[in-house]
């Protein structure tokens, strides 16, 4: 291979991607968010669940032996190794025959990895298993006192996720010469594995070639490098590592130039093996740097749609409260109406009450008259002026019934006139109050909507802290449940894992001001009332205190424990006990709790 070869094997290595979220170490493996929407690929993991033989090698209690047994991959592969446990770690010698080359396994695999499995499932790279032949030696230690042990098959040895390509497992030896002592015990336990064939399916076609056609007599440690620089390059470490990525570049181009001008083998080991970590560190720092991003767009979300629904509540308010104003005054308008109507009646009752007294006149006059008449038989002299007085009168009496059916019928036509104006001022008045209803109930459904929204807040709230803790719905909150095992075993001292999940949770209340955390410790009835009540108090606290630490304000978390009360399990068993042994986060707030029923819409009724 030349020099102009070891730069296109370099720019080709940019290709690569998606193997971000398939090696992330554990245990926040399965919760990194889906990255489908970037411009890289994901790989994914499979939990698959064994029966792992778990040896608790007793703290200083000297050395002892442990086989391997080869797997339906590797029938023929077995081994022996020697565990000596001592102050401060664990030493473990141990030796391997019959073993298969690991290309024969995949074109994908190029070495194989020695892993410690603990009793929870998490998996620690002891180191390769170099292979000399058939054969293989290799001097590990551990900080571990408890586990059990497999053989994988890998693209390089610095890989912090085991595949599913498991050649062989730790078992119990019992013979003369000598036996496994220690406290055994299976222990069914799922821990993630990449399947077999995921970097040959993802890989570009340029960077699979890199293991399938290499049938030089590169060292395999050269092979590996190339291939841990091809993975890490195509997940997309030279945008998010850089400078590491630039470092390994400059490492790889002198191995390759050494192994041309030297063969020096172990020169070139050196130099490659440390370009391999050097691509294992650019890949984790790209899986932070992307869960980073992710994060942060999902908060800068968030923050938008919880704005939105707030302005558009506090519009619908204003339209309700507007529509309120238009109601009241339609009622004063109607009352005023209906007065007007009462005055109308009284007018014309007045005029009929005018007219009847005229009528009255008038027939009063009409007996004068006809005594007028009388008059003027006994006086002839006043005949004639009695007639001209009667007949005065009777034409003024007849003005006057003319006079007083004109006001009748005047009367008459005012009361109709002011009839019809007060039912089309009804008329309209019943249209102003249909469309007065109609905007209410508009109101009301954009009400509901909102509530209906923040109901939505709170189960995707639900959902995302599902993905780290167990979290359940409750009248009092979201619970996010921790477990035990987060803790070291008897005290309240978080573990690593309780902190990657404790700084995600922070995250996400974070991106929803309004929200509080009352944190709630538990422990199992094992031990005293004080000793237990202590204890739940200080894992309590520890996680307050790691929560105000990510940047929540402490006004908004609380902390209590409450010792071995309101048991969720049975105490007289194992998996009860460790049930009951908890930390509770009960996350509530104004803007996911429950204030209203959300009821049909008036189209619906």
């Amino acid at each position: 291979m030349n020099l102009n070869r070891i730069s296109n094997l370099a720019a080709a290595a940019t290709l690569f991607a998606g193997f971000a979220f398939a090696q992330a170490p554990n245990p926040t493996q399965t919760n990194i968010p889906d990255a489908a929407n970037g411009p890289y690929p994901v790989f994914r993991v499979t939990g698959v669940s064994r029966s792992v033989k778990a040896i608790n090698y007793n703290h200083r209690q000297g050395s002892t032996v442990v086989g391997f047994a080869g797997t339906s991959y590797a029938a023929k592969a077995k081994g022996e190794a020697r565990v000596d446990s001592k102050t401060g770690a664990t030493k473990v010698d141990v030796y391997f025959e019959k073993m298969p080359l690991a290309q024969t396994l995949g074109n994908e695999y190029l070495t194989y990895v020695l892993w410690a499995i603990t009793p929870e499932g998490r998996a620690e790279n002891m180191g390769e298993v170099y292979l000399d032949g058939d054969h293989a030696k290799l001097l590990a230690t551990t900080e571990l006192q408890a586990f059990g042990m497999i053989v994988t098959a890998e693209p390089y040895y610095a890989v912090t996720q085991p595949s599913d390509m498991i050649v062989m497992e730790n078992v119990q030896i019992t013979k003369e010469s000598g036996s496994t002592t220690g406290t055994i015990g299976p222990i069914e336990t799922k821990f993630e594995l990449l399947q077999k064939g995921v970097y040959n399916t993802l890989l570009p076609a340029a960077d699979r070639n890199l293991t399938k056609n290499d049938r030089s007599d590169s060292p395999l440690d050269l092979k590996e490098a190339r291939f841990a620089m091809a993975i890490a390059a195509t997940l997309g470490a030279r945008r998010y590592a850089a400078d590491t990525m630039k470092k390994a570049d400059t490492e790889l181009y002198n191995a390759e130039a050494f192994w041309k001008s030297t063969k020096d083998k172990k020169k070139v080991q050196s130099l490659a093996r440390n370009v391999t970590q050097l691509a294992e560190d650019a890949r984790l720092i790209t899986v932070k740097n992307r869960q980073e991003e992710e994060l942060a767009a999902e908060r800068q979300l968030s923050v938008q749609k919880v704005t939105a629904a707030n302005q558009e509540a506090d519009a619908q308010k204003l339209q309700r409260q507007r529509a309120d104003e238009l109601k009241m005054q339609a009622d004063r308008d109607r009352e005023a109406a209906q007065r007007a109507e009462a005055q109308s009646a009284e007018a014309a009752q007045a005029a009929r009450n005018n007219a009847e007294k005229e009528r009255l006149d008038a027939v009063a006059a009409r007996a004068q008259a006809d005594q007028s008449k009388m008059q003027a038989d006994q006086a002839k002299m006043q005949a004639d002026q009695a007639k001209m007085q009667a007949d005065q009168a009777k034409m003024q009496a007849d003005q006057a019934k003319m006079e007083a059916e004109k006001a009748r019928l005047e009367g008459q036509r005012q009361l109709d006139e002011q009839r019809a104006a007060a039912n089309i001022e009804r008329q309209r008045l019943e249209a102003e109050q249909a469309r007065m209803k109609g905007l209410a109930d508009a109101s009301e459904l954009a009400l509901q909507k909102a509530e209906a929204e923040k109901l939505q807040l709170r189960e995707d709230l639900r959902k995302q802290f599902n993905l780290i803790l167990e979290t359940r719905d409750t009248a009092r909150g979201l619970i996010v449940n921790m477990s035990d095992v987060l803790f070291d075993t008897g005290k309240y001292t978080l573990r690593v894992a309780a902190r990657e999940k404790l700084a995600k949770i922070s995250g996400i209340i974070l991106a929803h001001p309004g929200l509080k955390l009352e944190v709630e410790g538990f422990t199992d009835w094992v031990g005293s009332d004080e000793l237990n009540q202590k204890l739940s108090e200080n894992r309590a606290a520890s996680v307050r205190d790691y929560l105000t630490k990510q940047g929540l304000p402490e006004d908004t978390v609380t902390a209590k424990g409450f010792g071995k009360a309101n048991p969720v399990a049975d105490n007289t068993t194992a998996m009860g006990r460790q049930k009951n042994r908890r930390v509770e986060m009960v996350v509530s707030g104004t803007i996911i709790e429950r204030t209203m029923t959300i009821s049909k819409t008036p189209a619906q009724n």
